[in-house]
């Protein structure tokens, strides 16, 4: 059974201030909590500490900055003590039964459509099974497989085309990523844990909080969204609209498309992270479509921005229609033609039905005329 996680939610804090985050779980056989903090520059994961019952173990003198506590076996903070600009990150809360290291790993560049090989190792050789995630966008983390020694891994229902999985011993595992499916992890962060045979989720992660510290002299400010037209130059069978949501702070947004209203799962590309111009924040998110989809001026397109402003999340759109093509053809003249040739098929049936008359009455006669004879 999944542990279930209770974290605080986004928080936007002031310079200098103490910040708490509060992290529960429903597994009492965990008796570790460990704490990790995710930067976007720096594509990692760096543990800041664990408690074990009354021990609290810190990283790299990170207590300088940090303080955990635990108020019970299931409950426990991490208190930012003061908060600078560099403390804005994602902090996750894990919990395990045991604590264990990892060894850390770099950041890889490659192009799209080659096959890439992620490597994971840990020191603990009693941990038989691996589990590797994805972080999305919100920072939540989702599960891609898991492995155990002597056995095939098992894929989610997402991963279970263009992945591999390398176990050469308990301790090292190598996650390898096939062609077409590395553009879906464009500037991914992919975390690598463990676990034991009795249980297969000893680390357990859930969606982490993010906490943005707002700098002086500026001020919260929501996104301007903007959808771009695909250009005609594009490919065949394709065609990609850009959304451009530009000049908002802090850079805590989400980016959704819509295709006549439905969500669009496939074809999205979204940047993992808002790049920074001066003071404020960009973000850009591009949609592949069918080219016919786009020839259809019935399709509606929208990009929708989800901004957190520190108080609650408020919607961003932009949406756009898609256009009448060469080889397309409108509603009004789809009726018309449709009329046209409704019409030209009844005239061919009256023609057919006076022709059978005249043909019946003809043979008719000529009947008539056999029979006097």
């Amino acid at each position: 059974m999944a542990v279930k996680f209770q974290q605080s939610s986004s928080i936007i804090a002031n310079q200098n201030a103490s910040v708490s985050i509060e992290c529960s779980h429903d597994d009492s056989s965990l008796t570790v909590m460990l704490w990790y903090q995710h930067r976007p520059d720096t594509r990692s994961m760096m543990l800041i500490g664990y408690t074990y019952a009354i021990n609290t173990n810190y990283e790299n003198e990170l207590e300088k900055q940090f303080k955990m506590e635990r108020t019970t076996l299931l409950n426990g903070s991490l208190t930012v003590l003061s908060a600078s600009p560099s403390h804005s990150a994602v902090y996750f809360c894990a919990a395990n039964a045991t604590a264990i290291i990892f060894d850390p790993s770099s950041p890889k560049t490659v192009h799209q459509n080659t096959s890439v090989e992620i490597n994971c190792h840990h020191d603990d050789n009693n941990m038989e099974i691996m589990l590797w995630y994805k972080q999305l966008q919100n920072g939540q983390l989702k599960l891609i497989v898991y492995s155990y020694i002597g056995f095939s891994p098992d894929f989610e229902e997402d991963f279970q085309e263009n992945f591999g999985i390398k176990r050469p011993d308990t301790q090292t595992g190598t996650l390898s990523i096939f062609n077409k499916r590395v553009r879906d992890f464009q500037v991914s962060v992919l975390i690598c844990t463990k676990g034991t045979e009795t249980n297969s989720q000893p680390v357990c992660f859930r969606q982490g909080t993010r906490l943005i510290v707002q700098e002086p002299n500026i001020y919260i400010t929501e996104p301007k969204v903007k959808i771009f037209k695909p250009s005609e130059k594009e490919g065949p069978r394709s065609r990609t609209l850009v959304c451009v949501a530009s000049g908002f702070y802090p850079d805590h947004v989400t980016v959704t498309w819509l295709i006549n209203g439905d969500k669009a799962e496939n074809g999205v590309s979204t940047d993992s992270v808002p790049q920074r111009k001066d003071k404020y924040y960009t973000i850009t998110s591009r949609l592949m479509i069918p080219r016919e989809k786009w020839y259809n001026p019935t399709n509606t397109f929208k990009c929708n921005v989800l901004f957190f402003n520190k108080f609650n999340n408020t919607d961003h759109f932009d949406e756009i229609k898609g256009i009448e093509g060469k080889n397309a053809i409108s509603r009004e003249k789809y009726m018309k033609t449709t009329q046209a040739a409704k019409l030209s098929y009844t005239v061919l049936i009256l023609k057919g039905l006076v022709y059978g008359v005249f043909v019946g009455a003809l043979v008719w006669k000529l009947q008539g005329t056999i029979g006097k004879q």
